[in-house]
């Protein structure tokens, strides 16, 4: 049907799509050009007759990947950086969720470069446990939402609530089946969680930590500096590498990566190289590294009694310099003091020593390995019942020997918060003698085993 119009400019509607044509010649020698076809958006999505698919995973791919890359350049600690990535870079894919076509290829393409770029930028270590990554943190995981997964809760979400609707519209559209899902967002979730953590706790290298702190550890405080998240996002990244054995020590190369010949430790020669040797059982170290880390402890708790006492302190604990002896009238605190009794006594030089007037308390630190944390712990108990003894006959009064013991990569023993209690700093935290222990950990770490 051409209404008296040239025939090259005539439009024709076939199949209800519209034939672009050159032009349509008006009678009155005017011509009107024929404009291409625009896409428009609606509720953010690009349409045209249709979604397109393509052109929106392009740019929604694109948008995802600058912020990610965005907030791993930034400051943020390691805590925040997850946050930024769960609130501010997966909605953006999320919002896509049952409207966009994504394959599973796609996704998990994405979540391959999410990881990628954390490895770049130091936050993530590229033998690092994948599974764990996407772990809620309470569970000693990095809590980071798996691009993956946030689409397919979306999904089901979106299928749970067209099943429960009551509206016509959507009504027909259960009818048509067109969205289809077997399990509830929470069931599939909970499902993908379980299964993740399952095969976390069943890998050789990466769930040996596990082991190592099953039935001797708090696991639920274990992994309160996770839960934090004040550690840097590289340091983060160091410490849970080491707890799944992902550094490459010499026993790592030599045992299993079969790169070398030599397993025995670069330092003392003499035993594996393993993480739990370089940490806590090298002799050539125990001077030097192990006792900066375990000042460092000690000197937290130090500045804490000065508080709590009310002697002199200064602002920050890391700033604190303990002197041998400070005292008021409220309390005497001695540090790393010899104390003389009348019976010659093997151990008479404890970490703290503080006296009130009806009381006695012998504080001890003390960082071993992981699996070591119940047995150091009984340890240091037995190793000054002589000096308590002793004290409680020369100073008539009552002594409490309170073991202070922190895994090197963060384990915590059952009881230290009733040993901590005990003492009665409100100044101090778990958390706090966790991160302390870490930095140092991080720092050997980093100082002797080279990261490749």
């Amino acid at each position: 049907m051409e209404f008296g119009l040239d025939k090259c400019s005539t439009v024709a509607l076939k199949k209800g799509k519209l034939i672009e044509s050159e032009g349509i010649n008006m009678p009155n020698g005017q011509t009107i050009r024929c404009h291409q076809p625009e896409a428009y958006k609606y509720l953010g999505i690009l349409q045209l007759d249709n979604i397109k698919h393509e052109h929106v995973k392009t740019v929604v791919s694109k948008e995802y990947t600058q912020r990610v890359r965005k907030i791993l350049k930034s400051k943020l600690n390691g805590g925040n950086t997850i946050k930024a990535i769960n609130t501010w870079a997966i909605p953006v894919i999320r919002y896509t969720a049952g409207i966009i076509n994504w394959t599973q290829m796609e996704l998990d393409n994405l979540d391959r470069k999410t990881r990628k770029l954390m490895t770049i930028h130091h936050s993530l270590h590229p033998r690092s446990d994948v599974d764990r990554l996407y772990l809620p943190r309470r569970s000693g995981g990095r809590g980071l939402l798996q691009v993956k997964q946030a689409v397919k809760e979306e999904e089901h979400a979106l299928a749970e609530y067209v099943k429960q609707s009551e509206e016509p519209a959507l009504i027909e559209v259960k009818n048509q089946k067109l969205l289809k899902a077997q399990q509830t967002k929470n069931q599939y979730k909970k499902t993908a969680l379980q299964t993740r953590a399952d095969s976390w706790h069943n890998k050789t290298l990466h769930g040996k930590f596990l082991d190592k702190i099953d039935g001797k550890a708090d696991k639920e405080k274990t992994w309160l500096w996770l839960t934090n998240g004040t550690l840097k996002k590289e340091t983060e990244g160091l410490i849970l590498a080491a707890q799944e054995q992902a550094i490459r020590t010499k026993a790592i190369q030599a045992k299993i990566e079969k790169s070398a010949d030599d397993p025995k430790c670069r330092l003392c020669k003499e035993t594996d190289e393993t993480i739990d040797h370089i940490l806590s059982c090298c002799k050539k170290i125990a001077q030097t590294d192990y006792k900066q880390r375990h000042n460092y402890v000690a000197q937290m708790i130090h500045w804490n009694l000065c508080l709590k006492y009310h002697l002199p302190a200064v602002k920050n604990w890391w700033d604190h310099k303990p002197a041998k002896v400070v005292e008021n009238e409220h309390a005497k605190i001695l540090w790393d003091f010899r104390i003389q009794t009348d019976k010659v006594l093997e151990h008479n030089t404890p970490d703290i020593t503080v006296v009130e007037k009806n009381k006695v308390w012998i504080i001890d630190v003390a960082i071993p390995g992981d699996s070591r944390i119940e047995e150091k712990q009984q340890e240091k108990l037995s190793r000054y019942q002589d000096l308590k003894i002793e004290l409680q006959r020369l100073w008539q009064k009552p002594v409490q020997v309170v073991p202070v013991v922190m895994g090197t990569l963060g384990a915590v023993p059952k009881d230290l918060s009733r040993h901590l209690e005990t003492i009665d700093i409100d100044k101090i935290t778990i958390c706090q003698l966790q991160k302390a222990t870490l930095l140092g950990s991080a720092r050997i770490i980093r100082k002797y085993i080279t990261q490749s």
